[in-house]
């Protein structure tokens, strides 16, 4: 039980310190922000579409 646990607790940690580095490398580089906002945009515009598409096709059943 406790290593289970434990194990959880580990993975947290080490999640929360990937988060931390991609937080400070994305504060570090300007042109890696541009980046991770044009992917957002993106992925935004895609799921929009993906939602119209199936609201259309949920109609039309």
């Amino acid at each position: 039980m406790f290593k289970a646990y434990a194990e959880l607790k580990l993975q947290k940690t080490i999640k929360e310190l990937e988060e931390q580095r991609i937080a400070r490398e994305l504060a570090e580089n300007p042109a890696l922000q541009a980046d991770v906002a044009a992917r957002h945009v993106k992925l935004r515009e895609r799921n929009t579409q993906k939602r119209q598409l199936d609201a259309k096709q949920t109609k039309q059943a």
